[in-house]
């Protein structure tokens, strides 16, 4: 998986996380977390797309990319 993380540029997201929004962000800060946060959703897509139905379920209900 971490070669498709890598290839996908996802690797450093599922290992640390998307942080959250400081309140009165910047518009910068606003488009960086956005962009952030496809790349949390691509890795979820990733993980899901790689995993039979039993081992699906186990990560079904995980909030995170990492613990999945």
């Amino acid at each position: 998986m971490g070669v498709i993380f890598g290839f996908q540029e996802v690797l450093e997201i599922v290992k640390n996380g998307v942080e959250e929004l400081e309140e009165g962000a910047t518009m910068v800060q606003r488009e960086v977390h956005r962009e952030s946060k496809k790349k949390y959703y691509k890795a979820l897509f990733l993980i899901h797309q790689c995993l039979n139905s039993a081992n699906f379920e186990k990560i079904s209900l995980t909030n995170s990319a990492k613990v999945a």
